[in-house]
């Protein structure tokens, strides 16, 4: 929450000045849908750190099946949120893409 906290001092994001996105190899731990069914919480194990997060429009329609499964790896592209549920302020991924990943990305 504190890096996330830092990088709000660049704002406003928006037109032509997108928000910061991230990228992580990951594991898909459990994913389920939400809202109307086409989104989805989930969580992503990386380096033993634990990563909740939300997909939206991660299907077209609330009975396709996810474009992800459980226990495969995943090159995730996602950006920070903070979510505040019950007075309680936790660290959230906002998932943009995942595509099927077999070797971990290289850190340079």
């Amino acid at each position: 929450l504190a890096f996330l906290d830092g990088l709000n001092v660049l704002e406003p994001f928006g037109r032509e000045f997108d928000s910061p996105v991230f990228e992580l190899y990951a594991e898909l731990k459990t994913i389920r849908p939400i809202g109307d069914g086409t989104h989805a919480r989930l969580s992503l194990v990386s380096d033993n750190r634990l990563f909740n997060g939300i997909w939206f429009k991660c299907k077209n329609a609330k009975d396709d099946p996810f474009p992800v499964a459980v226990g495969q790896s995943y090159r995730v592209v996602f950006v920070l949120k903070a979510n505040n549920y019950q007075n309680k302020r936790t660290l959230d991924i906002q998932v943009l893409h995942m595509a099927l990943e077999t070797t971990p990305l290289t850190q340079t």
